[in-house]
């Protein structure tokens, strides 16, 4: 009974010190990945696509639409032939924001807006098409010449 002791003492240690060192290990690979973010603030768009998890053709498509150039992206050089540079913090932020205003807007149309339940505004005029009667088809026909 007390070499079994030992042995599960013996043990403990070991898995402590394990644990130990690999608390130690994530700790720096933490630091380590905080460093490079905030050296890598501008990347180019395969390296962007790879982070995000967005086609090339998604970061495009935004970059058009909704990205700011000087704040979400630039170009490497003067002209219009130069290769676009991504701002990695400024996206993320952009990333958090989007995310937050999708969820207020689901919330608004699903109509669980805090402890009241209002109707959304989509639900409101489904509503009133339903009960708003309908011309006879004699005049529809007049409606749609």
């Amino acid at each position: 009974m007390n070499a079994l002791l030992q042995f599960a003492q013996s043990q403990y240690k070991i898995a402590k010190l394990q644990l130990e060192s690999a608390e130690k290990l994530l700790k720096e690979a933490e630091e380590q990945s905080l460093e490079i973010d905030q050296t890598d603030q501008w990347v180019y768009i395969k390296k962007l696509s790879a982070r995000l998890g967005l086609s090339t053709n998604a970061i495009y498509s935004r970059k058009r639409n909704e990205w700011i150039e000087g704040i979400h992206w630039k170009r490497e050089r003067p002209g219009k032939r130069s290769n676009l540079l991504f701002n990695t913090v400024e996206i993320q932020k952009w990333l958090q924001n989007t995310q937050v205003s999708n969820s207020i807007m689901e919330n608004l149309e699903s109509g669980s807006c805090g402890k009241e339940n209002k109707p959304s505004n989509l639900s409101i005029l489904n509503q009133h098409r339903q009960t708003t009667p309908q011309p006879p088809d004699c005049v529809k026909k007049f409606l749609t010449k």
